[in-house]
């Protein structure tokens, strides 16, 4: 491989146009290495990015690429001479996946510059309405308010007592309370949990019959010789029941998304064969 530092600094200070330049023929550019019969040249370079870097570190990547080339070629040479590689299949191959990379970049441009992104509540709703068998849950879940602390933690007694007198008065000091001197706590009653993951660690995940304390909204509290755990249930839905909406939100945003998507990509495709058909640019041969 020759190459001289010299050459691809002289390359660099032309602001990279000379690497941009589109050849026609080895006849309208000089190669900056060879391989065997192969040969590479500054157009061969046109990819890579150089945005952000120093000269210096511009030149690394330069050099780079060109070792990382002659290695693959040497590499490729070796193998096709000693192991009898299906040269043909593999062109097959190459041409299939240049095919896969041309559509996936088409349908990529197509879903940025021509999808619909904003879907409705409404949307989301009746999607839940007409698929609500596929929500069944798997495993209990909750609304509710869960708060650990320390045993030695100030005025446990007074907060025993805010948090069991189900006033939301209180609740300005429980979550003030909570931000100085609880472990883990939830006081956000809008969102739904897995009931055994908000209470993993803690004494509620020894409960035998967690439908009946689900089923029974309560204040309650138990301490384990380090924690105290203070626990509200305000709603919950067992397993085998239907989720909620709420807790499906996200999840069917991204579905009516992705068949927007594939319904956009499936259409436009099928308009594009349609004219390729009409204007005669495809033909089909007895």
């Amino acid at each position: 491989m020759r190459l001289t530092l010299l050459y691809v600094f002289i390359i660099l200070l032309s602001g990279c146009q000379f690497l941009k330049s589109k050849r026609s023929g080895t006849e309208d550019e000089n190669p900056i290495a060879r391989a065997y019969d192969k040969y590479l040249y500054p157009s061969d370079l046109s990819g890579l990015n150089f945005t952000g870097l120093s000269k210096e570190d511009s030149t690394h990547l330069v050099t780079k690429y060109i070792k990382e080339w002659a290695q693959h070629q040497v590499i490729a040479e070796i193998a096709i001479e000693k192991d009898n590689i299906d040269l043909e299949r593999i062109e097959l191959k190459a041409e299939e996946l240049k095919y896969q990379l041309i559509t996936y970049e088409f349908e990529k441009s197509l879903v940025n510059s021509s999808l619909d992104t904003l879907i409705s509540t409404q949307e989301i709703e009746d999607y839940y309405t007409k698929h609500k068998s596929d929500f069944e849950l798997k495993q209990n879940i909750i609304r509710g308010y869960y708060v650990k602390l320390q045993k030695d933690s100030p005025h446990i007694s007074k907060f025993k007592s805010a948090f069991q007198s189900n006033n939301n008065d209180k609740l300005a000091y429980i979550q003030e309370y909570c931000t100085e001197h609880a472990d883990q706590y939830n006081l956000n009653d809008s969102v739904w949990f897995n009931f055994n993951e908000i209470v993993f660690g803690s004494p509620y995940q020894k409960i035998d019959d967690q439908t009946s304390f689900l089923q029974n909204p309560s204040n309650t509290s138990k301490y384990d010789g380090e924690y105290y755990y203070f626990f509200r249930v305000i709603e919950s839905r067992l397993k085998n029941e239907i989720s909620p909406l709420q807790f499906h939100k996200h999840e069917i945003s991204n579905i009516i998304y992705n068949q927007r998507k594939l319904e956009l990509i499936k259409n436009v495709e099928e308009k594009l064969f349609k004219e390729a058909l009409d204007d005669q640019s495809i033909e089909y041969y007895n």
